[in-house]
């Protein structure tokens, strides 16, 4: 379980959905940064650890599906979890394909949310 000790980072580009979902898990007890931008997000990656990635799928300068990828492959330890308004088929099976260990819709309700999380962690 995350809690006090684990890392979260938020990887989502509009600003006000970013700032909910850290300040709600913030709340729940998860250690959160947060990202708009696949760039952004590789920067973070570089300077410290994160237990857990949740991550949109369609961000300004890339596919959140590929910054999994790479995620998976710089730190094989650090689980993808993508929470997404855009479900189609053929994103949940890539994803899938790749090792995203949660593939959720944004009308998740915040302590499916956080459940979700904890158990990809």
């Amino acid at each position: 379980m995350i809690a006090q000790t684990g890392s979260l980072l938020v990887v989502e580009d509009d600003d006000d959905v970013r700032e909910f979902l850290a300040g709600d898990l913030r709340a729940r007890g998860f250690r959160t940064e947060t990202s708009g931008s696949c760039g952004d997000a590789i920067g973070l990656l570089r300077e410290q650890s994160f237990d857990v990635v949740l991550c949109d799928v369609q961000l300004p300068d890339g596919d959140g599906l590929e910054l999994c990828e790479q995620i998976a492959e710089a730190s094989p330890t650090t689980r993808c979890l993508i929470l997404t308004s855009h479900a189609r088929p053929g994103y949940l099976k890539r994803a899938l394909a790749q090792g995203v260990l949660g593939f959720l819709p944004k009308t998740t309700s915040a302590e499916q949310l956080a459940r979700a999380v904890r158990s990809v962690a």
